[in-house]
This record gives structure tokens, C-alpha cells and sequence, in this order.
């Protein structure tokens, strides 16, 4: 989602590469760009299970002790948005889909958990989000519609999707568009804000159903750099987001003047 115009990031590169850069890639190549990079100082490690932690040290250093102590990666630059028509690929399918969004919230943020908070209530609740009753129950325009934070490297977004028939593509635009300005302008009721927060404190747990989940999410906390109360005091975190706090965020995060649509299809009137 960069401007036209605009240089484009290594964020906006496709990780699977063209033919032609494949085609080209050496040996040399492979080695100045991923052995650098390839240090313990680097590494994120989590695990959840029956194993002690004199065991999983003693198996990290035998898997893990040949490599150099440190070598960091050199920072990516950072993604840039401005206001830009729809980006559309036309593909000759029934159905267009389309991803949209823009900047979001970075994770070591105060605003971090409100945003996980605004999101469920944007786009993330999957049966109850406003922008699945105003598409998908009242009008029928999508099956699905979905959002959610997307931590980078670098940054964060606040993305966004859904599908639907070309024919219909205008018009699911401007609703999303529509239901961004209302945000944008503090448009958020306490019921909406009170379910959920219910929803986040109760989903919590059905998340950490296995030792892989855990690991999974162990290592999701340790690469955002969120602490180690990240989990233990979700629910404190959660019930600590007022009202207040929402609709500020509100007016702060949603900017509808910005908010990028990128689509593959063949939408008409576009």
C-alpha cells in the first residue's frame, strides 16, 4: 500500500521474488544477505511443554552455540502513506478482493492495548464487528470482512479485507470509508466498547489451548518486545481501557483521508 510515486519499500517487494531476480540470485548473494544476519544476539526463542530450563539450555546451546555471539540486521526504513485512489490489478473474476487499511499503533505504544481494543470493534470481532453488520448482515455485500494489527518490523498497520462482487465494489468502499469517518469522530458506544472487552478477557484463554499456541504467542510477545506481563495481566490491561480512552484513539488512529484500498479483480466504476 504505497502511493504512486512514492520509492517503493522493501515492505512493498513480494517475498517470492520475479523469475528474473531468482534467476540472478548467487551464492555471494545468499551469504551477504541471510549470514549476517544469522547470530545468537538475533535469535527469539520460546517453548512451552515438560522441559526444564537447565534441558532447553543445554539443547539451544548444541543446536545454537556455533554461531557468532551478535551481527544485527540493518534497520528497514519505514513505510510511508498518503492518499491514493484504489490500487486495482484487473483479473477477470466474478469477484473482486480487495485489503485496506493504514498506519496503526506500534506495540510498545500505551495506546497498544486500546487499539486491540478498537480493532475488535472495528473489524475484528468476526460475527458482531461494525463493519460486519453494516456489509455483511444488514446489506449482504460480503461474506467476510475483517481486521486487525499488523505488527512489522518497523511498523505497525492497521489492515483490513474482504470480497466481494465487482458490481458491488464501489459501494463496500464507500461503507468501509463511511464507518471510518464515524470513528473518526468518536463515534463509539459503551455497549460496543464494554462486549469487547468481554470478548478479549474470555478469548484469551481459548488461545492458549496447546504448547504450541503458547510457544507461538510466547514468541509473539518476546518479538514485539510487549514484556513479560503481557499475558499474565491481559485482563487488568483490558478492563484498564475506558471509554474515553477508545474514542480519543478513535479520533487519533482512524484517518479516513489516508485509508488505502487495494484490489485484484475486475470492480466496475472503479
Amino acid at each position: 500500500m504505497v502511493a504512486r510515486g512514492l520509492p517503493q519499500p522493501p515492505y512493498g517487494r513480494d517475498p517470492a521474488g520475479t523469475e528474473a531476480d531468482i534467476a540472478e540470485i548467487t551464492a555471494d548473494d545468499l551469504r551477504s544477505a541471510f549470514m549476517p544476519r544469522l547470530a545468537r544476539g538475533n535469535l527469539i526463542i520460546s517453548a512451552a511443554g515438560a522441559i526444564s530450563a537447565a534441558e532447553l539450555a543445554e539443547a539451544l546451546d548444541r543446536v545454537f552455540g556455533d554461531l557468532p555471539e551478535r551481527n544485527m540486521p540493518s534497520a528497514l526504513p519505514s513505510a510511508l502513506f498518503r492518499p491514493s485512489d484504489p490500487l486495482v490489478v484487473r483479473l477477470p473474476f466474478p469477484q473482486s478482493s480487495c485489503v485496506f487499511g493504514h498506519m496503526g499503533v506500534r506495540p510498545a505504544s500505551p495506546d497498544y492495548f486500546p487499539a486491540i481494543v478498537l480493532n475488535h470493534i472495528v473489524g475484528g470481532g468476526t460475527l458482531t464487528s461494525r463493519l460486519f453488520v453494516e456489509l455483511r448482515e444488514k446489506r449482504g455485500l460480503v461474506y467476510a470482512v475483517r481486521t486487525r494489527l499488523e505488527p512489522l518490523s518497523d511498523e505497525t498497520l492497521l489492515l483490513g479485507w474482504f470480497a466481494t462482487e465487482n458490481d458491488h465494489v464501489p459501494t463496500t468502499i464507500e461503507l468501509v470509508r463511511r464507518e471510518w469517518q464515524h470513528l473518526a469522530s468518536g463515534d463509539v458506544s459503551d455497549a460496543d466498547i464494554d462486549a469487547a472487552k468481554m470478548f478479549l478477557k474470555g478469548a484469551l484463554p481459548l488461545a492458549l489451548d496447546g504448547t504450541s499456541t503458547m510457544a507461538e504467542r510466547l514468541l509473539t510477545v518476546q518479538r514485539l518486545g510487549l514484556g513479560m506481563d503481557h499475558l499474565t495481566a491481559w485482563n487488568a490491561k483490558v478492563d484498564a481501557v475506558t471509554a474515553d480512552i477508545i474514542r480519543a484513539l478513535a479520533r487519533r488512529l482512524m484517518k479516513p483521508e489516508i485509508l488505502t484500498f487495494a484490489l485484484a479483480g475486475d470492480p466496475k466504476g472503479m
